[in-house]
């Protein structure tokens, strides 16, 4: 018997010959879950766990991963045909599709090895910030980074977050993405809305963590 790769590994991604094709097939296959769930991802205000799931390991969250670490780095128009179906199944999926996808991106900025390590995990899914800006301050380790930013879409099934931070002192005037796990994560339950409740997108906030070197980009 053989053993299929998981859907959003990289060595699948690799051995895709049409990605696009294979993510829209992977979309019409999820449909009947995305039904299934509809009530739930109004009620809750988050996609369930099962579907945020089944999205991540269908690839969804990494149309814009570059192929040098194992991603599908779809152009902007397929990316767009991607999300577009996605959004089609339900407004919420769509969005967390376009903002987990398009972050995906940042692995390109990042050295490969830890670039490599952020997707290694086939659910990985980064919440990219930029509607505040963080602190990054200079440290002996890299930097000790705190902030709080809204609109943290898809907070609760991350796996890592990306925020915008300003640096203090002598490189004033100097900004930073600033990548740190979810555990270091505080949520605060914001999002109290009457559309696209199901993106979960509140906000969240680090308070004096460490970052390396590594997970640092201008």
């Amino acid at each position: 018997t053989q053993h299929a790769m998981p859907l959003g590994s990289p060595a699948a991604m690799d051995a895709i010959a049409d990605p696009t094709a294979t993510l829209l097939g992977r979309l019409r296959d999820l449909a009947p879950l995305v039904a299934r769930h509809r009530a739930a991802i109004e009620a809750e205000g988050r996609l369930p766990p099962d579907l945020f799931a089944a999205l991540a390991e269908a690839g969804m969250f990494r149309l814009w991963l570059p192929r040098a670490v194992g991603g599908p780095d779809l152009s902007p128009l397929d990316f767009m045909e991607v999300v577009e179906a996605a959004a089609a199944l339900d407004t919420s999926v769509g969005w967390l599709v376009g903002n987990g996808g398009g972050a995906s991106r940042i692995a390109g900025y990042l050295p490969e090895g830890v670039a490599r390590d952020l997707f290694a995990d086939p659910r990985a899914f980064v919440v990219l910030a930029t509607g505040a800006t963080g602190v990054a301050k200079p440290a002996a380790d890299g930097h000790r980074v705190s902030g709080r930013w809204p609109y943290g879409s898809g907070i609760h099934g991350a796996t890592a977050v990306a925020g915008l931070c300003a640096v203090p002192g002598a490189e004033a005037g100097r900004m930073l993405m600033a990548v740190a796990p979810i555990g270091a994560v505080t949520v605060h339950e914001t999002w109290d809305v009457s559309g696209l409740r199901g993106t979960g997108s509140c906000d969240f906030e680090l308070e004096d963590v460490a970052v390396g070197p590594g997970h640092v980009f201008a």
